[in-house]
C-alpha cells in the first residue's frame, strides 16, 4: 500500500507540526527518469560484482529449523529471538523493516524533515526521494500491511536468488515504481507526496503471479484466494483507480503500484541473465573496450 498524500492535507499538517511546506518548483521529467535508470543500473552492477568477487557459499547462513509463526508461534519467537538461527533473509528483510520502522518514527518526531526526505513530490525539486520515499509509511497501519506483504512475498524470493539480487530488485522495483508515479503526476500535474514500499512490493508480487500463478493466498488472512486472481483483481483495481473515483475514500498511489508491477515483470525476463558466469563475461568485454 503505497500513500499519496495531497498538498492542501499536508500544509494543514504543517501548521500543526510548526514547520513550512516549501514553494513548488518546475517539475522535471526527464532529469528524473534518468536518475531512477542510472541508479538502478548502477545497484545492479554492484550486486552483480558483490555477488562474483564474493562467492556465496562461504557467506551464507542457514537457519537450522524451518518454522512458521502461524503453526507454531512459539517456536518460531523463539527462533527469531535467537540470532544463530537467523538465515540470511531473515538479517535482510529485519534490516529493511527496522529501517521502515526508524524512518516511520522520525515521522512523529519532525514531520516536515520527513516529508521533505522520505516524500517524494514532482514540484519539490528532490529526486533523491524518488529511492528515499520506499522507507517512509504514514502510519503504523501502512507500515504493518507493507511489513506483512514484504515477509510473506520477499522472504522465498530472497532465498532463491540471494540476498545482492534481492536488494538490487527491491531497490531498482522501488525506483521503477516511483518513476511511473513521476511521470503520471507530472502529465496531470497532481501536487501529491508518494510514500511508501507497495511499488517494490508489487513487483515481487509480479514475480510470484508470473512463476506460480496457482498459489493460495489469504485475504486479509481470512479468505482464500487464488494469486493468478488476486494479482489481476489487483492490477484492475489500480488501473480504475488511475481514474480518481477512489480518491475520497483511500489515498493510494495507483500509478506507483502499477509501475512496480511493470518493472517486476521487466526484470524477470533479465534475471536469468543476471549470474556471475555471464556477468564475468560481459564486464571482460566492457573492460576490453575501455582499454
Amino acid at each position: 500500500m503505497l500513500h499519496r498524500i495531497g498538498h492542501k492535507f499536508s500544509n494543514q499538517m504543517a501548521s500543526k507540526r510548526m514547520f513550512l511546506i516549501e514553494p513548488p518548483t518546475k517539475p522535471k521529467l526527464l532529469p528524473a527518469i534518468f536518475f531512477a535508470a542510472s541508479c538502478s543500473a548502477g545497484i545492479w552492477l554492484a550486486a552483480l560484482e558483490l555477488t562474483t568477487s564474493y562467492p556465496r557459499k562461504s557467506r551464507r547462513r542457514t537457519r537450522q529449523s524451518t518454522v512458521s509463526l502461524f503453526n507454531n508461534p512459539t517456536k518460531w519467537l523463539q527462533q527469531m529471538t535467537d540470532p544463530a538461527m537467523w538465515s540470511e533473509s531473515d538479517v535482510t528483510l529485519g534490516g529493511i523493516t527496522l529501517i521502515n520502522l526508524s524512518v516511520m518514527m522520525f515521522s512523529r518526531v519532525n514531520a516536515g524533515a520527513f516529508y521533505k526526505h522520505f516524500g517524494h513530490n514532482i514540484f519539490s525539486g528532490r529526486l533523491y526521494t524518488m529511492l528515499t520515499s520506499c522507507f517512509g509509511h504514514a502510519n503504523s497501519t501502512h507500515f504493518l500491511f507493507n511489513t506483512v506483504a514484504l515477509w510473506s512475498f520477499g522472504k522465498p524470493l530472497h532465498d532463491k536468488i540471494g540476498r545482492e539480487n534481492f536488494l538490487a530488485f527491491y531497490l531498482s522495483s522501488a525506483l521503477g515504481a516511483s518513476t511511473c508515479s513521476h511521470i503520471f503526476n507530472y502529465i496531470t500535474k497532481r501536487n501529491t507526496y508518494s510514500i511508501g514500499a507497495s511499488g517494490a512490493i508489487y513487483s515481487i508480487f509480479a514475480l510470484y503471479y508470473l512463476h506460480a500463478p496457482e498459489l493460495s493466498v489469504l485475504l486479509f488472512f481470512l479468505i482464500p484466494l487464488n494469486l493468478g486472481v488476486a494479482f489481476q483483481s489487483a492490477v484492475l483495481f489500480d488501473l480504475i483507480g488511475l481514474t480518481g473515483i477512489f480518491k475520497r475514500v483511500l489515498l493510494l498511489d495507483h500509478a506507483a503500484h502499477l509501475g512496480g508491477a511493470a518493472t517486476g515483470i521487466g526484470i524477470n525476463s533479465l534475471l536469468p541473465y543476471i549470474n556471475q558466469y555471464k556477468y564475468k563475461k560481459f564486464r571482460k568485454k566492457v573492460l576490453d573496450t575501455i582499454k
